[in-house]
């Protein structure tokens, strides 16, 4: 049985990922659990599975992944200095279809079990140089952009151990139709879906479950 459960609240420090931004509703994050307990570290590919689709429905999905020499996956390159190391490429797919994000989960160089990968969900359709910015900035740095640019619809980060992916945003509405269409993705494939209230605290959640 796989648990996915929506924590409007949550703690960065216990997740190894960034502060939110200071608005309200500017963070969320969705964590999971698996029993038994599975032999690999990472996300489940049921989940994988919702969040992508929940991705794709409100823009463009783009994200680091493993090299593309001859460019045959349709991937573009973005040159970068982090400020410890030396100038570094960074390999960025664009992703518009869940078949096409999943491989931002199994990324063997931003490995999702590591804490290492992030998806940048944007309006357009194709890489523009403020998207290109901010992949620079959250692979460089790992830090969110600021001022938060326009266009960006949601930034996802995996969390310590790949057990969770926390969630920024700056626009309710992005938030809300997100975690909408999650829930759409989940009935769809056959989960059963809880909804827990207890106020606005550290436990609000709404789950859903999956046998």
């Amino acid at each position: 049985m796989t648990s996915l459960t929506l924590s409007l609240q949550f703690d960065p420090g216990r997740w190894h990922v960034v502060e939110p931004p200071q608005a309200p509703g500017a963070g969320f994050l969705f964590g999971w659990t698996v029993t038994p307990d599975p032999v690999d570290a990472g996300i489940p590919q049921p989940v994988a599975r919702v969040l992508a689709e929940a991705a794709v429905s409100i823009g463009t999905v783009f994200f680091g992944g493993d090299a593309d020499p001859y460019g045959e996956k349709g991937s573009q390159q973005i040159r970068f200095r982090r400020h410890w190391w030396r100038s570094s490429e960074l390999t960025v797919y664009r992703a518009t279809s869940v078949e096409t994000v999943l491989p931002a989960f199994d990324s063997a160089r931003h490995d999702w079990s590591m804490n290492a990968q992030w998806l940048v969900v944007s309006d357009s359709s194709g890489l523009t140089p403020e998207t290109a910015t901010v992949l620079k900035t959250l692979y460089a740095n790992w830090t969110l952009p600021d001022p938060w640019p326009a266009g960006i619809r949601m930034i996802i980060q995996s969390a310590i151990d790949g057990d969770a992916a926390a969630c920024y945003v700056q626009d309710p509405a992005a938030q809300e139709s997100f975690i909408k269409a999650v829930h759409q993705s989940a009935v769809t494939a056959g989960m059963t879906v809880l909804r827990r209230h207890r106020g606005r605290s550290f436990t609000d959640s709404q789950s859903i479950k999956h046998e």
